[in-house]
């Protein structure tokens, strides 16, 4: 009896579909579908800019959501970079741009600065400085993009897109 048990037992497991590995299979035209959406998406557009948690209560206002990531992004840099006092013998007053990315996870860098001579004499680690404040930025939301040929009322049909910015920075300091 326990032969005859054993032996229903394991007819019972190796008939059983439970340890199959189901497979998905994406048919040629399913996938030729997708490709075509893809080579036709256009990269110099984005139909949802990145955004800071603080700025998604303008969600749907596409304009207004770009102003917010690059006021708060240049605000948060101009704060971090110039905690320090630094002594000066004349009034200052420069711009600088900084130039980042926004990758597809919502990772920030920066790709390029362009602080003057002048500025980097007075703050040499400037560059660095700014490396090191995006550190502490809040989590970002990348940009997103619309497939083409999508209804936009249909979530889930957009996909994350790296996105460069120019970012001005304000130096004013008046001696005192």
């Amino acid at each position: 009896m326990k032969k005859l048990s054993c032996i229903l037992l394991l007819l019972l497991l190796f008939s059983c579909n439970y340890f199959e590995n189901k497979k998905i299979h994406v048919s040629d035209e399913d996938h030729d579908l997708v490709q075509e959406k893809l080579k036709n998406l256009d990269k110099t557009k984005v139909d949802k800019y990145p955004i800071f948690s603080e700025c998604e209560s303008l969600e749907g206002d596409v304009l207004a959501e770009k102003e917010c990531f690059i006021t708060t992004l240049s605000k948060h840099i101009s704060s971090n970079v110039f905690t320090n006092e630094i002594v000066l013998d004349k009034p200052l007053n420069e711009e600088f741009q900084v130039f980042v990315e926004v990758n597809k996870l919502g990772e920030l860098s920066v790709l390029e600065t362009t602080a003057s001579d002048s500025l980097k004499m007075l703050m040499p680690s400037i560059d660095q400085t700014i490396k090191e404040s995006l550190l502490s930025l809040p989590k970002i939301r990348p940009a997103m993009k619309q497939l083409p040929g999508v209804d936009k009322n249909i979530p889930g049909d957009e996909v994350p897109v790296s996105i460069q910015f120019l970012i001005p920075i304000k130096v004013v300091t008046v001696l005192e």
